[in-house]
């Protein structure tokens, strides 16, 4: 019964996917060449393998650079990856074991090929 309502509460957190832009002012929005799907939940544990791992969707124009950071609650950076690729997305572990349920911060990085920096960030609540 316990992983049914997990696997419930999994699969409602993706269609929650969340896209928040902090480029600049409300008008600026409108320019940025990006779109960034940030999951609002993630269960590492539910199953196995690089496709299980915790990655945004990028979409939109080329980019020079991209940087996503995990933390959590205390600000205490728990992963970094330079690839949006979920291949290179966190596997939900920190110091070789599994994080706790909890809420962390996904941030999220990205310099478009001009050189101007775009930010999103979105809470993700992790259930195991």
């Amino acid at each position: 019964m316990k992983k049914f309502i997990y696997t419930i509460l999994f699969s409602f957190a993706f269609l929650g996917l969340n896209t928040q832009s902090f480029a600049g002012q409300p008008n600026e929005k409108a320019a940025n060449p990006f779109t960034v799907l940030i999951p609002n939940g993630f269960s590492p544990e539910s199953c196995h393998g690089s496709a299980c791992n915790f990655s945004v969707g990028l979409e939109g124009g080329n980019h020079k650079a991209f940087e996503m950071t995990i933390f959590n609650r205390w600000g205490e950076q728990l992963f970094t990856s330079n690839s949006p690729d979920q291949q290179k997305g966190w596997d939900g572990k920190y110091l070789g074991n599994f994080v706790n349920a909890d809420t962390y911060v996904a941030q999220v990085k990205i310099q478009a090929q001009d050189g101007k920096w775009y930010f999103y960030s979105n809470a993700v609540q992790v259930v195991l």
